[in-house]
């Protein structure tokens, strides 16, 4: 006795459909170290299972090349260099929250 084959259900376009981002592409290519670095920020802020971004929740560092030498930077942000930032996305997610609710 020969088996049947196995199928597959076929998807609806709705599964293969990408749901659309709710705003416009915020990275651009000529974007500065800070507007990138915010953009970083909140993007693992999104990320995060936490409703607030802490200097104890996360670590940033960033790899750039000197522009007179060329050599390889690597910098670590410490925790006052951090919180500025961290209070800037943190404020713009509570303001995102209001206006949605």
């Amino acid at each position: 006795m020969d088996t049947p084959p196995c199928t597959i259900p076929s998807l609806t376009p709705a599964f293969l459909t990408p749901t659309p981002p709710k705003k416009t592409k915020e990275y651009k290519d000529d974007c500065t170290l800070d507007d990138a670095l915010k953009l970083a920020v909140k993007v693992l802020s999104k990320s995060m299972d936490s409703t607030t971004l802490t200097v104890d929740k996360v670590e940033l560092a960033t790899v750039t090349r000197d522009a007179d030498t060329g050599a390889v930077v690597y910098r670590m942000y410490g925790v006052k260099e951090l919180q500025p930032l961290l209070d800037v996305v943190n404020a713009e997610k509570e303001k995102e929250q209001e206006e949605g609710a």
